[in-house]
């Protein structure tokens, strides 16, 4: 019971730290774009070559993510040195035998890590 608690507790402030980062969106906008971000998790994956940090994506480059994939092939979004993301396209997610991909590979590849 303490621990799922615990767990409330850092899903309810990560989720705060979240909001709060976007404080030029307005709240209509988060809301739309938290829930476009639920709804594509799984299908991009952010390449990190060579270095090994913790990312964090910003609710505009969620709507990015989403606006930059092609119906047909994969597309790389390059996200700073040493960064890109690797977003599947819309054919591959919508196929029957579609699997998530991880959200994070620590090497450039052409295909994403499962």
């Amino acid at each position: 019971m303490t621990y799922t608690k615990v767990i409330l507790v850092v899903v309810f402030l990560s989720t705060a730290a979240f909001a709060k980062a976007q404080d030029n969106l307005s709240p209509e906008k988060v809301v739309e774009l938290t829930e476009l971000h639920q709804s594509i998790r799984g299908t991009y994956q952010i390449q990190l070559d060579g270095i090994r940090k913790q990312i964090a994506l910003t609710l505009s480059m969620v709507e990015q993510i989403d606006a930059a994939r092609s119906e047909t092939e994969i597309t790389f979004l390059p996200y700073g040195a040493q960064i890109r993301i690797l977003i599947l396209p819309r054919q591959t997610i919508r196929a029957k035998d579609f699997k998530h991909i991880k959200s994070v590979s620590h090497k450039y590849t052409n295909e994403p890590a499962y």
